[in-house]
Order: structure tokens, then sequence, then C-alpha cells
């Protein structure tokens, strides 16, 4: 399958816009706008003159992206949309469409072995590729929604900042809540690669997401980080669509 000369993908959030620009399948601009900043993005599509967009997201898409059509073909990432992967998950669950992106890109980047796409943001997500086909994964907490919970749900505990950093046994309640939530969540995220890792075979695993700068373990040579992995997922979808 050929490339796209200049295809552009929307990560539309809650808040936030992320996007980026591909020239024949190489990702050459990439950039997170407020939602608000719409006009900004529109000014950032007239420059890179894409010929087909991606628009995709879990937030209200603003009624201005219309406007994008003016400027390329549009595709929306809908339920209806073509995947370049198979699909065993839940016909009655629909997954994210940034946890399909993941694994489609995970499709591109290893075709034909077991890969798991884990993505470090308000949720921590595991997402399995399995011949060629989404598996579904885990679903977790992620730093903040743990920290927010001790904070919400009880009526002294206070709300804590996310260090780089905590000792393993505080001595104090903040270090405690700290040790809590950031070698917790670490340590979830490690024993869950090894289960992963003891029941699939020759697993490649990519991190990714916001949160992946607080993943201080090193990586193993089956373990990759790539921040723009969702990016990368969404243009593998537009390519399959723009056929």
């Amino acid at each position: 399958m050929g490339q796209l000369e200049r295809a552009l993908v929307l990560d539309i959030g809650n808040t936030r816009i992320k996007y980026g620009g591909f020239e024949l399948g190489e990702l050459t601009i990439n950039a997170t706008l407020e939602q608000k900043n719409v006009d900004a993005l529109l000014d950032i599509t007239r420059a890179f003159q894409p010929s087909h967009i991606l628009v995709s997201g879990s937030g209200k898409i603003p009624t201005v992206l219309n406007s994008l059509k003016d400027h390329g073909e549009v595709f929306f990432a809908d339920a209806d949309i073509q995947l370049p992967i198979g699909s065993s998950y839940d016909k009655q669950s629909k997954p994210g469409i940034d946890r399909i992106a993941n694994a489609c890109a995970l499709n591109k980047m290893f075709s034909g072995q077991n890969a798991l796409a884990i993505d470090m943001g308000t949720c921590v997500t595991y997402d399995l590729l399995r011949d060629g086909v989404f598996k579904g994964g885990i679903i977790a907490p992620g730093l903040q929604m743990r920290a927010r919970a001790m904070h919400e749900f009880t009526a002294a505990l206070p709300l804590v900042e996310i260090p780089q950093k905590a000792i393993f046994s505080g001595n104090s309640t903040l270090g405690c809540l700290q040790s809590g939530v950031l070698n917790g969540w670490t340590k979830e995220i490690e024993g869950c690669i090894e289960t992963f890792k003891n029941n699939f075979s020759d697993l490649q695993i990519v991190l990714t997401g916001g949160d992946t700068i607080y993943f201080a373990p090193p990586l193993k040579s089956y373990i990759f980080a790539d921040p723009f992995l969702t990016l990368r997922g969404l243009y593998q979808i537009l390519l399959f669509n723009a056929r």
C-alpha cells in the first residue's frame, strides 16, 4: 500500500487537540492545541495543505472543524470506519478510538508478531494485538486518578502532586501517599507486563502517553517508547480508508 503525500490526523480530547502531519508516511509536524484554539488549527491546515484529513476523538468535535472539508478529503473515525486490523472485542462494547489506533500502529510496526501498547494517560490502557487482531486488554486508573481518589474519597487525606521519584516507604502522610500513587502504579505496570510476557510469546511492547515520564524502570530489549503511537495509528486508519 502506497503512502499519502500529505495527510493530517487530529485526536480531539475534552480540552485539547493533538495533531500530526504526515508526508509520505513520515510524521513531520505535531503539536497540542487547546480545543478553543481551532483558528490556529485551521491556519496550520492551510499551511500544511493535506490531501486527506482524519478527525477522531473522545471529546466534542468543534463545529468549525467542518470547514476542514475545504482543505482536503475528510474522514471521521467513527464506529463505521474501516480498520486495517481485525477485532475480537465484544461487539456490544466499543473501545475508544485511541485504543484501536494504538493497535493499528502496533500492526504496522510488528506485523505478524504479538504486541502490546501501554498508554499511560488519565487511565492506563493495555491493548493486545495478536495475529493482526485486536484482543482488548486492561483499563486501570492513571496517576492523577489515583491521587484524586484517595483525596476525594477520604475526609483527611490531602491531594498530592505526582513526584518524579518517591521513596518506597514514606515517613510522612505526604510521603506515604506519593509512594502509594507512584510506586503502586509502577509496580502494577511492571506486574502486568510480566504477566502478558508469560502468556504471549515474543511479545513486543510499546509505551506511550503523557505519564511515561514517570515510568522510571530501564526499558528492556522488547520494550519501546513512542510518544506518537496514537497519531501513527490514526494515520494507518486514514491510509486504509483513503485507498
